[in-house]
């Protein structure tokens, strides 16, 4: 590609191509065509992808407590993500998003230097993307143990299709220099087949991305609500096949087109946006484990908080003591003393603790006389010296006995089992949000 010469400007610059008719180049001031979008739609992108990341990286490593594989590749998708949009950045900054004509030669050339860096940074970016919503699938399917394993096979089958479309990027020039120094005879490989080649595999992998979750949900024993729920988690990360299939569109054209500058930010929009749907969707889960988390603390502090007036209760109790103590010279335990010498005997059925000679034993631990009920309760013994009718609760009086004789309401499910039951039956919507497969105990 080599620059066609055109009236100077004062300072002598030429632009890449020469101005339609009627047009004068600005190369001080250049029109805005697509640069402000370009910039604010690469910002966007980044901030998202950074805080959806950061936040995965606060659960993993302050909920959980733990790594997984997919928090590696999603550390390697977000660097990448970051390096490829740092190339747009450098090629915003030389004239992407104005007219070819209002850029020079030189800014030209290193544009397309900046665009054969992004070309190389892509698939790595998209491979490490892609692998963590299908490592997040795999990990929520882990019950299933064909589909997991068919997943991480396809993971392989991904890379060595993308290994090959790699090199071919990477050396698409002899010398790579050719393609972005003009040259009398560029030797090239045809940049349109490659780019169709690169986008269609994005497309057949964004679309197994969408169904997978799709077909896996369906024979789930739950509601539509919830297989809904978990469709739209899972498959959220397809959703950017629609950008793909519309960046396969503008590849083809932009390859065709003499105004490269203003064609092609369409095309790397439409990859930085796919990028980032599918690093946010991969992190999404993050967002209810930490909401949940953040219910459970406030919920124990709750729970733990102990009023202020049972404070200032607590408080009020020792300065009672103490005044009794100074008023009558005694101390609350030797009231205590005095008050279990007038106890009466402990029962035979009282508890082993009762055999201890009552002077070994600390007041705390005195037996107390046992409490008695005005029914009688069939199958058990009568207290003759309470009188007729009183059951001693003594210690084989226990839940069984209660509900055998009635006294008890009948065992029924309690919320520990309805717990278990229902954790059961969603355990695979579960593993979505808090990032485990644990088997649930048995009874």
């Amino acid at each position: 590609m080599a620059a066609t010469n055109q009236d100077p400007d004062p300072r002598g610059r030429t632009g890449f191509l020469p101005p339609p008719p009627g047009e004068t180049p600005n190369f001080d001031n250049p029109r805005d065509v697509n640069w402000t979008l370009n910039v604010v739609v690469l910002i966007v992108c980044n901030v998202l992808a950074t805080m959806s990341f950061c936040l995965r990286c606060h659960v993993r490593l302050f909920v959980h407590r733990r790594l997984i594989v997919a928090d590696y590749t999603c550390f390697v998708a977000w660097v990448l993500i970051v390096v490829y949009s740092g190339t747009i950045f450098a090629m915003a900054h030389y004239g992407l998003g104005y007219h070819a004509w209002e850029v020079t030669a030189e800014d030209y050339s290193q544009v397309l230097k900046w665009l054969y860096a992004s070309s190389i940074v892509y698939i790595p970016a998209a491979y490490f993307t892609k692998v963590t919503l299908l490592l997040l699938i795999a990990h929520v399917f882990a019950v299933n143990e064909r589909v997991a394993r068919g997943i991480r096979v396809f993971i392989w089958v991904l890379l060595f299709a993308y290994t090959p479309v790699q090199t071919i990027k990477t050396t698409i020039c002899v010398p790579v220099e050719d393609y972005w120094l003009p040259s009398a005879s560029p030797r090239c490989i045809s940049q349109r087949k490659v780019f169709i080649v690169d986008t269609s595999i994005a497309v057949f992998v964004d679309l197994v991305i969408l169904l997978l979750p799709v077909f896996m949900t369906w024979s789930l024993g739950m509601s539509p609500t919830k297989k809904l729920k978990i469709v739209l988690m899972l498959g959220a990360g397809g959703a950017a096949t629609a950008a793909t299939v519309f960046r396969l569109v503008t590849a083809i054209r932009f390859v065709d087109s003499p105004d490269l500058t203003v064609s092609f930010v369409t095309n790397d929009l439409t990859a930085c946006i796919e990028l980032t749907i599918g690093l946010v969707c991969a992190c999404l889960p993050s967002v209810n484990v930490l909401y949940k988390h953040h219910q459970s603390v406030r919920q124990r502090a709750r729970d733990f908080n102990v009023p202020r007036t049972g404070r200032s209760a607590g408080r009020r109790q020792k300065e009672l003591s103490s005044l009794w103590d100074t008023v009558t010279g005694k101390t609350r335990t030797e009231d205590t003393a005095a008050v279990a010498v007038l106890r009466p005997e402990t029962p035979p059925l009282q508890s082993a603790v009762s055999e201890v000679p009552r002077r070994e034993l600390p007041e705390l631990l005195l037996p107390l006389p046992l409490p008695t009920f005005s029914r009688t309760l069939p199958g058990h013994l009568v207290d003759s010296a309470s009188g007729p009718g009183l059951v001693r609760l003594d210690s084989r009086v226990n839940s069984t006995d209660g509900r055998t004789d009635g006294w008890l309401s009948p065992r029924t499910e309690g919320d520990a089992e309805r717990a278990r039951r229902n954790v059961r039956g969603t355990r695979l919507w579960s593993t979505i949000w808090d990032g485990r497969s644990a088997e649930i105990p048995e009874k």
